[in-house]
């Protein structure tokens, strides 16, 4: 049995970190809610650019995640000097994926987005979408970098006011610019791609601003930017590679699920559209916990506490399992309430309603397996989380899904069903990979 003080620490972490998330996944769902007045192709659109976008946001994502592995086993060891050029090197690879990608959607955009829909309508409204969304990638680069690194240095309650701030801007521009009030145009889609480019503005100057008068360590000025030791270099890219192209084999496998739902209608992507707002409501959890992880197993493991970084771990196991299940009801409930919100056809509600619940049924695999995951990670167990997560997507969870597509007559439904179940023997495979304690290891 843990301690008072563990489960008081645990959630000074994590509920901070879970509010935060909620809040920018309302960013989200607020542009979701109020494009989808717009009818079922602007959602449609901004679904399939959401998962185009997503692979860039994912892959800097993953290598943020690896990157603040080693800065929070610093931290733990007591080395600001390699902090600060752990941190350069994120902001570094960052910028160079973005570059890349974004050049990759200015000259290809129309080829990337017909591979998901061939409807004239939508292509349009996504390209319109996805070119305006490339410019909220540079505050949005620099705030992930310097928020992720906040909150895996025990400072989780600045974010959550910068995403505060952020998507009380995001809303009000969303009410002026989608639907042209108060004497501003009606830009549509256009009018959700530049009022989250503001938001994303704002949260990078509150965040920058508190880390510039703060002084904090890791903190770098531009004229610092290539003073960094080969060796840190190699070390690092050595644990972050694996996990930047875990999140890119992720994101791609998301979007190659989302081509396989879009074989049965225009319908079918507007309800996933649908259920996947109301999922990332919940996945709050999942970002608390991922906060949580460096603070009470990386820094552990940089002072090699690996008795107390295992115990720490089991006990933020049992925890998510039970969070998960009240995660689950909310999910249900929600399913009376969240497809109502849109101005969708009958068909795309209804079927949001039943894949809602499917996901609320799931719930507790999912959040257990996460958890799981980030402990892996964590210790910097990269081929097991690469190979549970990107991996077991593409050998697993596609192909099942893509032989009741293309080879039966099934329903969206059986589909849907197929891919969530797949779930189930990813939690038994990571149990198995947690239990040969190959992540308890120290880094630095």
């Amino acid at each position: 049995m843990r301690s008072k003080d563990f489960y008081q620490s645990y959630f000074k972490i994590v509920i901070p970190v879970m509010s935060q998330a909620l809040v920018t996944t309302l960013v989200a769902m607020i542009d979701n809610l109020m494009v989808g007045q717009l009818g079922d192709a602007a959602i449609s659109a901004v679904s399939i650019s959401a998962r185009i976008l997503g692979i860039i946001t994912f892959t800097i994502f993953g290598l943020v995640a690896a990157t603040c592995v080693f800065i929070a086993q610093y931290h733990g060891a007591n080395n600001p000097r390699k902090q600060k050029e752990v941190f350069r090197i994120s902001l570094i690879f960052s910028g160079t994926i973005f570059l890349i990608a974004a050049l990759a959607l200015i000259f290809f955009n129309k080829e990337i987005i017909h591979f998901f829909v061939k409807d004239a309508l939508i292509e349009s409204l996504a390209k319109e979408y996805i070119m305006l969304m490339l410019f909220s990638f540079v505050p949005f680069i620099l705030s992930i970098n310097y928020g992720t690194t906040l909150k895996v240095l025990g400072q989780v309650k600045l974010p959550l006011i910068a995403s505060l701030f952020g998507v009380v801007l995001n809303t009000t521009l969303n009410y002026f610019l989608i639907f042209g009030n108060f004497g501003f145009p009606r830009l549509g889609v256009s009018g959700a791609a530049i009022a989250t480019i503001c938001a994303r503005i704002l949260e990078f100057t509150i965040i920058y601003s508190f880390v510039k008068y703060h002084h904090y360590t890791f903190n770098t000025k531009f004229n610092e930017r290539c003073h960094i030791a080969k060796d840190t270099v190699i070390a690092v890219l050595k644990k972050a590679l694996p996990l930047a192209t875990n999140e890119v084999i992720w994101a791609i496998g998301m979007a190659t699920i989302l081509k396989l739902y879009a074989t049965r209608g225009s319908e079918v992507i507007a309800a996933y559209a649908i259920a996947d707002a109301t999922n990332t409501i919940f996945f709050s959890v999942a970002q608390g916990v991922s906060a949580a992880t460096p603070v009470f197993i990386s820094q552990l493991l940089g002072a090699d506490k690996f008795d107390e970084a295992l115990d720490n771990a089991k006990s933020m196991i049992r925890l998510i399992f039970v969070l998960s299940f009240v995660c689950g009801l909310g999910m249900w409930g929600a399913s009376y309430i969240v497809p109502n919100l849109y101005q969708v056809s009958a068909i795309s509600h209804d079927l949001a309603v039943k894949m809602i619940r499917i996901m609320a049924c799931m719930y507790w695999v999912y959040l257990v397996t996460v958890q799981t995951y980030y402990i892996l990670r964590a210790g910097g167990d990269m081929k097991s989380t690469l190979f549970m997560d990107g991996g077991f997507m593409w050998l697993v969870t596609i192909p099942a899904m893509a032989v009741v597509t293309y080879f039966t007559d099934a329903s969206i439904f059986i589909i849907y069903l197929t891919g969530q179940s797949c779930d189930i023997l990813k939690l038994i495979i990571s149990q198995y990979l947690f239990r040969k304690k190959r992540w308890l290891v120290n880094l630095t």
